[in-house]
């Protein structure tokens, strides 16, 4: 299977994210900016918008809970139980499916574990932090691509929340709809919205408590009999911040977009070989490109195209020397555009 086709096995295999539930997967969440989890009890105005933002992206971080949230996309209904832990050493996450398949995911800062019980299989994935909720830069939101915007007050679970509307300039990315508790600042429901502002996706919690501490033997995965695991060894190159490694550049980029990081690694499903892993974002929307160094007569035709799943689109192209994918929660027309616009150093 090629590179492309085992990154697409881990996005189906990731029914568990949302809207501002991603990164998860293998998206590079932004940034998180340095926020306080509280508010107070009135309404937010104009000027306070992207602060609340920021302190949403934190909060859901930094604090402690346990819920039940109900994830929709493409006609599809799932329910989880979540519990989240804020440590010294980082984070812990569990997610567990309430209907259909039985599915569990763990999250130890940069390593996740999907199993599935029944079967015992396991998939082990070691790597950059992949985080369930999504990382908001406010301050890093480009103003041409986004409009922040309050929508008033409204419940969820019982629990008072601020409405924060993220409204985008064209269709070359998807627009937000965020409830906010108002005492927390953690996120309690959220909408992805089309370019005609019909719901892509939806996620709703209809439980949630804050704890002080969860257990620490709740974040253990068992062990399992069939077990894959992609790994990204820690001797990578980067450009990040600076240094010397860019082999992938583009010739154009929807309005708003800019390379955040580009990375070759070697990859425990391309062990001879590195790759390169570019980031491009507008502050909310990330796009993850992924390049194969193979010769066309090589590259596996099964990756070429679009395939979508929810908000989650995916579209492999083709060069003379490369096989580029990319990965993204934006619409399907722009994954098209970033792989279509990529140019090698090397030709």
């Amino acid at each position: 299977m090629s590179l492309y086709g085992q990154r697409w096995l881990m996005i189906q295999h990731i029914m568990f994210r949302s809207t501002a539930l991603f990164g998860l997967l293998l998206l590079t969440a932004s940034q998180l900016m340095s926020a306080t989890a509280n508010a107070d009890d009135t309404a937010v105005g104009d000027s306070d918008a992207a602060s609340l933002l920021s302190m949403m992206s934190s909060a859901m971080q930094t604090l402690t809970y346990e819920g039940t949230f109900v994830h929709m996309q493409s006609g599809q209904t799932d329910v989880f139980l979540i519990q989240h832990a804020s440590t010294a050493t980082g984070e812990l996450e569990r997610m567990s499916s309430l209907n259909g398949e039985a599915r569990e995911i763990y999250r130890t800062n940069a390593e996740v574990v999907w199993v599935w019980p029944n079967n015992r299989d396991v998939i082990v994935m070691r790597a950059k932090p992949r985080k369930v909720f999504k990382a908001f830069d406010a301050e890093s939101i480009d103003s041409s691509a986004y409009t922040i915007k309050p929508r008033g007050d409204d419940r969820v679970a019982g629990v008072a929340t601020d409405v924060l509307e993220v409204a985008p300039i064209d269709d070359f990315r998807y627009g937000y709809r965020f409830w906010i508790d108002k005492s927390t600042g953690m996120m309690l429901r959220s909408i992805v919205l089309s370019a005609r502002n019909q719901p892509v996706e939806e996620l709703i919690f209809t439980e949630i408590n804050y704890l002080d501490s969860i257990d620490a033997e709740v974040f253990v995965a068992s062990e399992g009999g069939g077990r894959m695991e992609f790994t990204e060894t820690d001797k990578a190159e980067t450009n990040d911040q600076g240094t010397s490694v860019d082999k992938v550049s583009f010739k154009s980029l929807p309005t708003g977009f800019t390379e955040r990081a580009e990375s070759l690694r070697l990859l425990s499903i391309r062990e001879d070989d590195p790759v390169s892993h570019v980031m491009v974002s507008d502050g909310i929307a990330s796009v993850s490109v992924y390049v194969e160094y193979v010769d066309r007569n090589d590259q596996d035709t099964a990756s070429l195209g679009a395939i979508s799943m929810g908000a989650m689109n995916a579209y492999g192209y083709s060069l003379p020397n490369a096989l580029v994918t990319a990965v993204g929660e934006v619409p399907e027309k722009t994954v098209e555009l970033i792989a279509r616009a990529v140019t090698l150093a090397d030709g």
